[in-house]
């Protein structure tokens, strides 16, 4: 997780440009929120009562089982050229938006289940701000710093220029994770945009050449060493003798809730701004889990 998630997400958030993180930051913003908040309480309601367990254990998991992943979003769509260039973004944007609201969702909820806290509107608010707040404000400050070295130095080498953005990718996730326990998901999304900013402020991003193919080729290797990791561990179990019924259980709780939020969602917008039942389909299916889900779990 520590290793290719900072790699992944640098690669995909440095490919936009804040023009474009407006024209989607409403609906990325309100499926991130009112999105996962319906997705965790749909896939709780079901194993409260199947399980018999409490509620807040069941809406722990559903919790967990909320965050969309950006590093698997990235992977499949990254390159289809037949997706909308709009509704591309929107998709990236909202896994990496999201991941702020699960895991502040998360935190509160484990905190009240495993520390007797109080999980109150108050307490769940608070935290989502700090962790947003915090984790964009660490992401802006890598970024800058980044760039700030780089105009001191009136550097051009393409080579400094990937080390230092190696450098800000890692630094911003370490630094989120391990010291301000908020989103390093998050903290490296933002520290990307800062430091592509001067390359990436006009409608479309236009940097290095060098770099441009450094950082795909990274990307590249690291989506096929997730995946065949992912792979070997998957064949590493036995699952014979597994009740057929709880994979479909598993698999309706990840699509029908998805379905919901994302219908749900889709009310707060604009008539003209809405999703179209292809694209709800789309968002539906793009919701896949990963990563995120995995490290949440243990």
């Amino acid at each position: 997780f520590f290793i290719f998630v900072p790699l992944l997400i640098f690669s995909a958030a440095q490919q936009i440009s804040l023009p474009q993180l407006k024209q989607i930051f409403y609906p990325a913003a309100l499926l991130a929120t009112v999105g996962v908040l319906i997705t965790s309480f749909l896939i709780a309601l079901p194993l409260k009562f199947i399980l018999e367990i409490s509620w807040l254990e069941s809406w722990l998991f559903g919790s967990i089982m909320a965050a969309t992943d950006p590093i698997a979003i990235s992977a499949i769509i990254g390159n289809n050229g037949s997706i909308q260039e709009r509704l591309k973004l929107l998709i990236e944007g909202e896994s990496l938006l999201n991941d702020g609201t699960a895991v502040v969702l998360f935190g509160v909820i484990f905190a009240a289940v495993f520390q007797n806290l109080d999980p109150s509107i108050t307490v769940f608010g608070t935290n989502f701000l700090f962790n947003l707040f915090g984790a964009v404000s660490i992401g802006i400050g890598f970024g800058f710093l980044g760039i700030k070295i780089i105009h001191l130095w009136h550097e051009t080498n393409p080579h400094l220029k990937v080390t230092l953005s190696l450098l800000v990718a890692y630094g911003s996730f370490f630094v989120a994770e391990q010291y301000f326990h908020v989103s390093g998901i998050l903290a490296v999304f933002a520290a990307a945009l800062a430091f592509h900013f001067p390359d990436c402020h006009r409608k479309s991003c236009t940097g290095n050449p060098s770099f441009d193919s450094v950082w795909s080729y990274a990307q590249y290797l690291a989506d096929v060493a997730l995946f065949f990791l992912l792979g070997i561990e998957f064949v590493r179990h036995n699952y014979a003798g597994i009740n057929l019924w709880w994979p479909a259980l598993a698999l309706g709780l990840l699509i029908v809730p998805r379905y919901v939020a994302v219908w749900s969602s889709n009310l707060f917008l604009k008539k003209a701004e809405r999703f179209t039942a292809n694209e709800r389909s789309l968002l539906n299916f793009a919701g896949v889990r990963g990563a995120v889900s995995i490290a949440l779990l243990l």
